[in-house]
């Protein structure tokens, strides 16, 4: 069941009001729901406790629904989660092994840079299928250091018949293309921050995207560097567009940069678990495709909104093997089986439970837990000190056979292998304030105009 919330209003702001969520999570309760996805959020509110969405997400839970709730894309600062009850489930991103890129790019003359994989922005013009182009580059460093980012406009002429080579940060896509095609260029180049490495991600239009009638890709900063190099060593230098698909492989197990970082109001810890969700084949997604058509075809899309339909999914398979378990057993047996070795942040520090939650979805262990674990997760909050608090928590075995557990806390701040085999006990979160769409676009992902009175 679809519950459509999110439309093209008069004033265009793509977002809902709250008798419309509210009226939604009403009609999907009384509908008879067994699982919910939610793929949409707004970034930190003062306090979801008292937030009418908020309160009707906990009581459309109390009514049996499992929901599942993207964490927001706001990250990698620590404290832009979205949603911070614990009746529901938090979900962050996390990368898989595979990832489609459109074709790939070659740099003659220049082994170096040969067969790069690229990902295709999702506005403008889309490429041509099968076809190989080639273009004189020009980087956006090489013309102008200050506006490398390309974030301001450029001379007309600047970009004429070439390809312009820009850098990620300080501005949506949208803006860095349509600047790049105002000053000319017939296509552009977008390679990933330093901060951003050589991961592959789907370039949203932003506010201007619309505007934009050339074609442009994203690649990663490696890449992207050895062609501002071989410019630099030769400025004749061209790039070859091969527009034939392949899978170009991921590195998987990474909690994208872009996935929100707990805590949560409260404070209390926040994401509870990860799932996929970048580079992520979605009906829905067509490249350069609007209006009807972009929902006729398939393609990539990056953000925790992919990631929480992953695991309402898991929840639907556990609802339908267990169906008497209620929606905490559910959730402590999604938390309690996830894999939290072997997960790291992008700059290579392992992720931790305001990364990752309790770890990156593991549907080959969530039928069979062992234990239920009452409440799923623990928060203490704000303990002054020297005060103390204590948590009550009740292990259940559901177990076919009588199992030993030895209970014990884990450091998890160096590289960590295999499974441990420890019943992980971790936390809770939240944040909302304008409700937007979680279709990732990149950077600035969760911007939009907040109007008065809406969500």
């Amino acid at each position: 069941m679809s519950y459509k919330v999110f439309y093209g209003s008069v004033n265009n702001d793509g977002s809902f009001y709250n008798a419309e969520g509210l009226a939604a999570l009403e009609d999907i309760a009384m509908d008879g729901a067994d699982v919910l996805n939610n793929s949409w959020g707004g970034g930190p509110s003062s306090n979801g406790y008292d937030d009418p969405l908020e309160i009707a997400l906990a009581n459309t839970a109390a009514s049996g629904v499992f929901i599942s709730m993207s964490a927001g894309n706001a990250g990698p600062s620590n404290s832009t989660v979205d949603h911070p009850r614990s009746e529901y489930i938090n979900v962050a991103a996390s990368t898989t092994s595979g990832t489609l890129a459109s074709g790939r790019i070659d740099v003659p003359g220049h082994p170096e840079v040969q067969d790069i994989a690229f990902s295709v922005a999702s506005f403008g013009a889309p490429l041509p299928i099968a076809t190989v182009i080639t273009y004189p580059v020009l980087p956006s460093e090489s013309v102008n250091p200050a506006n490398t980012n390309g974030c301001n406009a450029w001379p007309a002429g600047t970009f004429t018949g070439k390809a312009a080579l820009i850098r990620r940060g300080d501005c949506e896509f949208g803006v860095k293309v349509l600047n790049a095609e105002n000053g000319g260029a017939d296509f552009v180049i977008v390679y990933n921050s330093v901060a951003g490495g050589d991961e592959l991600i789907n370039m949203g239009p932003g506010e201007v995207g619309d505007q934009v009638t050339i074609s442009s890709i994203f690649v990663g900063h490696t890449n992207g560097q050895a062609i501002v190099d071989a410019y630099v060593a030769d400025p004749a230098v061209e790039v070859v567009l091969n527009t034939i698909a392949f899978q170009a492989g991921n590195t998987p197990d990474l909690i994208a940069s872009f996935s929100s970082r707990g805590p949560g109001v409260g404070p209390a810890l926040v994401p509870d678990i990860a799932a996929p969700g970048v580079n992520i084949l979605a009906q829905g997604y067509t490249p350069g495709a609007s209006g009807e058509a972009q929902y006729l075809g398939y393609g990539q899309a990056s953000g925790t909104s992919m990631a929480a339909p992953h695991v309402a999914g898991a929840a639907v398979l556990v609802r339908q093997a267990h169906p008497n378990w209620s929606n905490a057993e559910i959730k402590s047996a999604l938390m309690s089986t996830a894999k939290y070795t072997d997960v790291y942040n992008y700059n290579g520090s392992p992720a931790q439970p305001l990364d990752m939650g309790a770890g990156r979805l593991d549907l080959t262990r969530a039928l069979a837990p062992g234990v239920i674990l009452n409440p799923p997760k623990l928060s203490y909050g704000v303990v002054p000190s020297p005060t103390s608090k204590t948590l009550e928590v009740w292990v259940t075995s559901v177990a076919t056979q009588t199992e030993t557990y030895q209970l014990s806390t884990l450091y998890t701040g160096e590289r960590l292998h295999a499974d441990h085999g420890a019943a992980g006990f971790y936390g809770d979160a939240n944040f909302g304030h304008a409700r937007t769409r979680s279709n990732p676009g990149g950077f600035g992902y969760l911007r939009h105009e907040h109007q008065p009175g809406t969500r």
